[in-house]
């Protein structure tokens, strides 16, 4: 009877075992290729770098930074293994203690409550299997782990691990932790910081220091714990560790504020390279300048605030006790939500309102107290900057959300504004943009007004139309009246066109160099009246201007149409470089470490071609270096004594610009340029409206802040062609003067244009002529 059951038992032992060969030989005749593991490629996120290789931002559903095992610090290692696998380098894929402790647990409590995976097993999981927790699945991955310790070496299944295991806030790999977490690179981790990423595995949604920090710490001292009793540092070490703070990276992707050109960058590449652009670890490093970048966003951030609070003060529409109640923990949640402004503003929330001050509540949940003594700009009727103030009669209730800044350890109001600018600043040579900034701040509007925003230029348009009088017989010195005119309107509602002056007032007969100095439209709009429009939007065309924004009636003369600031800084960049216009250049170059074929020059200006909104074609003669030199010599004069005067503030005799403010004080524009650098800034609302100024207070002082951070010391003037001359003539008549005429000055011609007396001007038509008779 006994020897019955046994050989039952034993028939059935047989043939469980035959089953599980069966089974174990299937699975192992069709498991993947693990020696393919040799010959990994990680997907990467596309990353974008300013020219100087600076991180701006990275774009992709994973983060990742490939590090090699040669790379990782040896205690970061060991903080793993400790934590993740102490028998690593002892067993050959499964950890059969591991695994007995695991079983036995699961017998006895019929639950998955002790993982027994090792990290050759997890890597087994992460490169060929699902997240699905079956039995069938975990007898796949332990044979797997058999296959991969035959056939990697332990080095090469840790440095796979290390890359591949997701870490929480879509970091995946040790390299993208170090630098989502703490801003670092893995050579810069202290030990605290090594053992809380070395905690991350097991749960990396909630033992992170961004989710969870109160768990992340008590994972971390449990993993110093674990290093100290495997000798991994020593008694010193780990109470610096366990004592140590944790400090998290302000900004984790974005290195340079350069959001608007990172994000018209992400833009090019998708739709170029389309999905792949997320997946093949594509660098694109752009022409941006790292350091003009930042001036060019700090520029912009203080003085749109400087505006804004030049319009006195405005309360908040956002009050969080109407949001959320009496609830602090939302107040703060939200607070904390809010981005910090380019200049240090964060949000705050008004608790108490005092009559000398605020008590706000920021983000940390620190209460700070705001003096409101020296903030004579939030009342308009303020006349000293020390004046006193009832804050209590100004309006602020509990819950209202404000903006405050740590000033000199005080804390100051301040105010973000609701107005826009954008900046773009190219190398006149080559073309490369080398700062742009669309708008006050990336996170608060993606709308990249310096390349998107077509707004009228005002008088800012005004050189390209003296260019074209210059070339067809004008000179700096002819004489145009800046008189009333009143020309039929063909296309509006009213009969008459009646153009004025910005002061109402005409001076006369006045010189070209004069008129533009002093900005005159009624010169400008007889200049293109007897030159034609048609001959006027062909120079707008020459200088990059495109011809569908553009108006077909004389009101073009004052800048009625329509423009970028990228095509205004294109086009200024013409008269520093000759009259000749380079096409625009945003992308340096392009790397990857998985694409098949290095992206080739001519495949990046293909790239930029298709994605810039305007021409792009090789450089282009606009006009005649002697042109574009008589202009810039204007222009010059423009900053010495006309409307660009502000920018004398720098000290410098190599600055050349104007001015634009258009009808209703909608639109500001300053365009300005050295021998090397052409700059842009534009100023105004999105939904238009007036900003009560005129551009030399608004859109000047922008542009004067960002050339004194970003100009080379070293003055760059303009060379001036051969074919110039230097003539004295009479300013009243612009005639050649004679040896003792008193009111005199030297203006510049061509040999051809020169005058020689004033007979000979007369009949030629030249620069004495007064151009009257067009009306």
């Amino acid at each position: 009877m006994f020897v019955r059951f046994l050989g039952k038992m034993v028939f059935v032992a047989m043939q469980l075992f035959v089953a599980a060969c069966v089974v174990f030989t299937y699975l192992y005749l069709h498991l993947p290729n693990v020696r393919t593991l040799t010959e990994t490629t990680y997907q990467e996120p596309l990353q974008i770098y300013t020219k100087q290789g600076d991180l701006i931002a990275e774009f992709g559903s994973v983060h990742r930074v490939p590090v090699s095992i040669h790379e990782v610090p040896s205690k970061l290692l060991d903080a793993i293994i400790v934590t993740e696998d102490q028998r690593f380098y002892e067993h050959n894929g499964i950890d059969v203690v591991g695994l007995l402790r695991a079983t036995n647990v699961l017998l006895s409590t019929r639950q998955k409550r002790q993982g027994a995976s090792t990290i050759t097993m997890q890597v087994a999981r992460n490169f060929f299997l699902g997240r699905e927790k079956t039995y069938f699945r975990k007898i796949n991955e332990i044979i797997l782990a058999l296959a991969i310790e035959r056939n990697l070496t332990k080095q090469q299944i840790l440095e796979l691990y290390i890359n591949k295991i997701y870490l929480g806030h879509r970091a995946y790999g040790v390299g993208a932790a170090a630098r989502n977490y703490f801003g670092k690179t893995i050579d810069e981790l202290t030990t605290a910081e090594m053992a809380m990423i070395a905690g991350l595995p097991k749960a990396p949604s909630t033992n992170n220091p961004i989710g969870n920090p109160k768990k992340a710490i008590a994972r971390r001292n449990l993993i110093l714990g674990k290093m100290l009793e495997k000798h991994v540092i020593n008694q010193e070490e780990y109470n610096e560790a366990v004592n140590e703070s944790v400090t998290i990276a302000k900004k984790r992707y974005d290195h340079i504020e350069a959001g608007h050109i990172a994000e018209f960058v992400r833009a090019t590449m998708i739709e170029h390279f389309g999905d792949k652009a997320y997946q093949e670890g594509f660098k694109v490093y752009t022409t941006v300048d790292s350091q003009q970048q930042q001036a060019a966003q700090i520029a912009i951030a203080e003085g749109l605030e400087a505006y804004e609070k030049r319009q006195g003060l405005k309360l908040g529409h956002e009050n969080l006790e109407a949001l959320y109640g009496k609830n602090i923990d939302a107040w703060t949640k939200h607070l904390r939500n809010i981005p910090h402004s380019p200049t240090g503003l964060e949000a705050g929330m008004v608790l108490a309102v005092e009559k000398d001050g605020l008590w706000v509540l920021l983000g940390n949940q620190e209460k700070v107290f705001v003096f409101l003594k020296d903030h004579c700009w939030i009342n308009k009727q303020c006349k000293k900057e020390k004046a006193a103030f009832d804050a209590g009669k100004l309006g602020w209730v509990l819950g209202d959300v404000v903006m405050v800044r740590n000033q000199d350890f005080s804390w100051v109001l301040g105010q973000l504004p609701s107005v826009q600018s954008a900046l773009v600043s190219l190398d006149v040579h080559t073309g490369n943009i080398e700062a742009l900034v669309g708008g006050y701040q990336f996170q608060r509007s993606h709308f990249n007004r310096a390349i998107q925003a077509y707004r009228q230029p005002g008088s800012v348009i005004k050189p390209f139309l003296y260019a074209m009088a210059i070339e067809n017989g004008y000179t700096m010195a002819s004489i145009v009246n800046d008189a009333p005119v009143i020309i039929e309107d063909m296309h509006g509602e009213n009969a008459y066109w009646r153009p004025k002056n910005v002061d109402s007032k005409f001076k006369g007969p006045i010189r070209l160099r004069q008129a533009l100095i002093q900005s005159r439209n009624l010169v400008t709009v007889r200049l293109v009246k007897n030159l034609g429009i048609k001959k006027a939007l062909e120079y707008f065309d020459h200088f990059g201007f495109n011809a569908q924004h553009q108006v077909d009636s004389l009101s073009l003369s004052l800048g009625s149409g329509l423009t970028t600031p990228l095509q205004m800084a294109r086009a200024f960049a013409g008269f520093a470089n000759h009259g000749e216009l380079n096409p625009v250049h945003f992308i340096d170059r392009i790397e990857s470490t998985h694409h098949a074929q290095p992206i080739s020059a001519e495949e990046i200006l293909e790239i930029e071609r298709k994605a810039l909104p305007i021409e792009t074609t090789p450089a282009q003669q606009a006009v005649t270096p002697e042109t574009a030199y008589i202009v810039a010599d204007a222009l010059h004069d423009v900053v010495e004594q006309g409307t660009g005067r502000g920018a004398k503030v720098l000290g410098r005799h190599d600055l050349y610009g104007k001015t634009g403010t258009t009808n209703g004080h909608a639109d500001a524009w300053f365009s300005g340029f050295n021998g090397n650098k052409s700059a842009v800034v534009w100023v105004g609302y999105d939904e238009q409206a007036s900003l009560k100024e005129y551009a030399a207070k608004l859109a000047l002082p922008i542009w004067v802040d960002f050339m004194k951070n970003t100009l080379s010391k070293k003055e760059v003037q303009i060379q001036r062609p051969e074919d110039i001359i230097s003539v004295l003539i009479d300013k009243k008549t612009g005639l050649l003067a004679d040896s003792d005429d008193k009111d005199t000055m030297f203006e510049i011609f061509t040999t051809e244009t020169q005058p020689n007396h004033s007979e000979k001007i007369k009949k030629a038509g030249h620069s004495a002529e007064i151009r009257d008779d067009l009306f």
